[in-house]
């Protein structure tokens, strides 16, 4: 538990404590949040001994299901974004798709860009609002976990309120980023089947996310800045080695499982036509779409986890 010096006797005090064990001082509630949140991992040490003693990823991977266990509270920002997710979708489905099979004209072509723009824009902002407070908030609850080995509810009100600025500035950075490369990909696989378009897609996203949390990381447990945070981030991905080659192709199939399942795209199509005219099963609330969101939701978290341990073990992010 993080500590706090009392200003009338210099004492240290735990935060969970609103007054000092020492000399009974009351001790303001914001100073006391303040050092929660900028507060030197406590579990760090002993999390790297255990990594160390054991060198070996499967206890990266017990540590973080340890954590994932015992902190159900995670579940609560999860079912929320499963329920914004499928709402979403439904929302989605009721506009209306392109049936299976029939050819993507240029009349249907512009019939869907205005449903897009016009019909699921405000649905699409609304969710991804939503899904980015539910992220910022978890990415805090996960750094409680970590540093403190537990974390509260309102610890998820408390990471939107002191991250949200930054962690949304190191997404603008990488998802900037992301279009380039996506854009690249795009115009090199243009008449490429749909198979190796959906991989090329998947390894590129999968790599941006990972690039994100690793920042999110540095910002939570050592309250970076955005230009420190992808330094240290690209610093701890780097001593991570093997590890992260692990974790980035665990990531990766389960995206690219993920897409294919849920989307049923006709992958020995080619063009990007192909995608279009394989609407049909996109945006339905089928039990592949319903099975892929809540699956892919419940491991956010245990990611996440994993990003944080791989991040706080790497030593040049040591405390």
């Amino acid at each position: 538990m993080p500590l706090i010096s009392c200003k009338k006797c210099s004492a240290t005090t735990s935060t969970e404590y609103s007054y000092c064990t020492n000399c009974g001082a009351p001790i303001p509630r914001q100073a006391a949040k303040q050092a929660r949140i900028t507060s030197t991992p406590l579990l760090v040490s002993s999390v790297q001994q255990r990594i160390s003693d054991a060198n070996g990823r499967l206890t990266i991977l017990r540590e973080a299901l340890g954590y994932y266990r015992n902190s159900l509270l995670l579940l609560v920002p999860v079912a929320v974004s499963i329920v914004a997710s499928l709402a979403y979708t439904e929302a989605f489905a009721q506009l209306g798709t392109i049936p299976s099979g029939q050819t993507l004209t240029s009349q249907a072509a512009h019939a869907l860009v205005d449903t897009l723009l016009f019909g699921i824009m405000p649905y699409l902002l609304a969710f991804v609002v939503l899904n980015f407070l539910v992220t910022v908030g978890l990415l805090f609850m996960v750094g409680c976990i970590v540093r403190e080995g537990r974390c509260k509810l309102s610890d998820w009100m408390t990471g939107i309120r002191s991250y949200f600025w930054r962690i949304l500035n190191v997404h603008i950075v990488f998802i900037f980023l992301f279009g380039l490369v996506l854009g690249g990909v795009a115009t090199l696989l243009l008449q490429a089947p749909l198979l190796l378009t959906t991989i090329a897609s998947s390894l590129v996203v999968t790599l941006i996310e990972l690039l994100i949390y690793f920042c999110c990381a540095a910002i939570i447990l050592d309250n970076a800045n955005l230009q420190t945070s992808i330094k240290l981030g690209i610093n701890a991905i780097g001593a991570s080695g093997g590890n992260f080659g692990i974790l980035y192709v665990a990531l990766f199939f389960e995206l690219l499982v993920r897409w294919l399942v849920r989307y049923g795209f006709n992958l020995s199509a080619n063009g990007p036509s192909a995608g279009l005219s394989s609407l049909s099963n996109f945006g339905f609330l089928n039990p592949q779409t319903i099975a892929t969101t809540v699956l892919s939701t419940l491991l956010l978290p245990l990611w996440m986890i994993v990003i944080f341990i791989l991040y706080i073990s790497a030593p040049k992010n040591s405390p």
